[in-house]
């Protein structure tokens, strides 16, 4: 996508004169999926969006930011369309690129630092889908190289990738698997990252990433890791730490998963340059579209709870008149 700068005022604007409609474009069985699993149906979905417009128009401290179908859904549909529970989910999303711009904001896949840190394979998005139709991701630590690489650019790095893959709807519908392979770690990988940092940026994904995270599947873990294992699993739902799966070794893990989509170091079919190859590809097409992101702002008022923002968030959403005329729906 390319803006020109009247079209990107009218992409970012928070209460435009028109919305644009939601077009269905997904295979039938998505869409069954996503009724099954997230209480989603034309209806539905049709009632939130224009829900979650209408919040976001009144919303005082919102400034810029996309209210396209596409990107709304990114929240609803992690929320199972609780629609207060997405806005605050929206608001904390926006107020956080901000806090974080060294994290967040200027990402470019064509830094050629970030480029060469993707090259080198440590974060690695598989092209095909499981049989669920979800998205697999493989961070691979051994290839992560701790002397060239700071916390920072593996944070900013992973942004571009999940970016690049935020308006798959087959993946805001299926979710993600998370695979963490931790072979070939060292202690020079965990000094990459300050205790301080990690905490912070698990907050951060906790509170404010619209991710479905389905999945999360570790192998080869060391002891010494095991303290940075609880405190990020201490910051998520039960939900979210019952989807964690541990494998003791690459044999174990490939009795339990089917790695035939997977790279030939996991007894798969493909070529990790070919992978890595094709993903660079789709990064390059949404650069344009990530780079726009940092059009977005919101102001952050004093009143707001500087203890991750347990906001005025929820009274604008009753004040906006959305709370009222929502079923309660569970939140993933």
């Amino acid at each position: 996508m390319v803006f020109s700068r009247s079209s990107k005022q009218d992409f970012f604007d928070k209460a435009p004169k028109k919305y644009d409609s939601y077009k269905p474009t997904l295979p039938k069985h998505f869409y069954e999926i996503a009724e099954r699993a997230l209480h989603e149906n034309e209806a539905i979905r049709s009632q939130s969006l224009a829900q979650m417009r209408e919040w976001i128009a009144k919303d005082p401290n919102i400034v810029k930011c996309r209210t396209d179908a596409l990107f709304l859904l990114r929240f609803l549909r992690p929320k199972k369309f609780n629609v207060p529970a997405a806005c605050i989910l929206y608001q904390k999303y926006l107020i956080n690129r901000q806090i974080y711009a060294d994290w967040f904001k200027g990402l470019d896949i064509q830094d050629p630092h970030l480029l060469q840190l993707f090259k080198e394979g440590f974060f690695i998005p598989l092209p095909e889908r499981d049989h669920r139709g979800r998205q697999i991701v493989i961070y691979r630590f051994e290839n992560l190289d701790a002397s060239k690489y700071s916390s920072t650019d593996v944070f900013r790095l992973q942004e571009i990738c999940f970016q690049t893959m935020y308006d798959d709807e087959e993946t805001q519908i299926a979710g993600f698997v998370l695979v963490f392979d931790y072979s070939g770690i060292t202690m020079k990988h965990v000094a990459m990252f300050s205790l301080t940092d990690y905490r912070e940026y698990a907050k951060v994904v906790r509170q404010s990433c619209p991710v479905r995270m389905t999945s999360l599947l570790v192998l080869n873990m060391p002891a010494f890791l095991r303290a940075f294992y609880e405190i990020t699993v201490s910051f998520m739902q039960k939900k979210v730490q019952d989807r964690f799966q541990m494998f003791k070794s690459l044999e174990d893990f490939k009795k339990e998963v089917d790695v035939d989509d997977y790279p030939t170091e996991y007894g798969g079919k493909l070529k990790l340059e070919s992978i890595l190859k094709t993903f660079q590809k789709k990064m390059l097409k949404k650069r344009d579209q990530i780079l726009a992101l940092d059009e977005m702002a919101i102001e952050i008022s004093e009143d707001m709870d500087k203890d991750w923002f347990k906001l005025n968030g929820k009274s604008n959403i009753q004040a906006g008149g959305v709370i009222g005329s929502f079923r309660k729906l569970e939140v993933d």
